[in-house]
């Protein structure tokens, strides 16, 4: 989003061989030229794997970093298909500094059920603002995955979260 592509902006699901790399969609279909929203919505390794090309992967490592995320990432393409070993901690704080609007967010933990609070610290807000369109642009790909590959997990309200397919290659 920060190099200027929204939801609609249309993506190569097409095969691609990158240094050697050939990533592959888990279904196997390609469809070819196809929006943002709909490659998120379906996993789309390929066009995840092609983006991270475009915008570089120091880019898309940057962006983790801005967003909390701590973990090494490796310097590679792959990495547009979620293969740094993130923390559910840290990947949960990157989805929150989205939903906030601000970064990075860092969690500390929640009360028990006994009310102690002995390491509980609350949800840390970002100091760094969020632009609105690239929040907006970013929640709207989130709500998508929602109705492609996580569309068993529907609630009945505002919900949004990324799947992930399998790269067998």
């Amino acid at each position: 989003m920060r190099a200027g592509m929204t939801p609609d902006t249309m993506a190569d699901d097409n095969p691609v061989e990158i240094a050697g790399w050939k990533p592959k969609n888990d279904d196997g279909r390609y469809l070819g030229q196809i929006p943002l929203r709909r490659a998120f919505a379906r996993s789309s390794n390929v066009v995840a794997a092609r983006l991270t090309q475009e915008v570089g992967v120091r880019n898309v490592i940057k962006a983790a970093r801005d967003l909390g995320i701590s973990t090494p990432i490796p310097n590679e393409a792959t990495i547009g298909l979620g293969t740094a070993e993130v923390s559910l901690l840290e990947l949960t704080a990157a989805y929150a500094a989205i939903a906030n609007g601000s970064y990075p967010v860092s969690p500390r933990g929640l009360e028990d059920k006994g009310g102690n609070k002995s390491w509980y610290q609350s949800l840390t807000g970002g100091s760094r603002k969020m632009p609105d369109d690239i929040r907006d642009h970013m929640l709207d790909l989130l709500s998508s995955s929602l109705r492609g590959t996580g569309r068993e997990a529907v609630l009945t309200m505002d919900a949004y979260g990324k799947t992930g397919t399998s790269q067998q290659s």
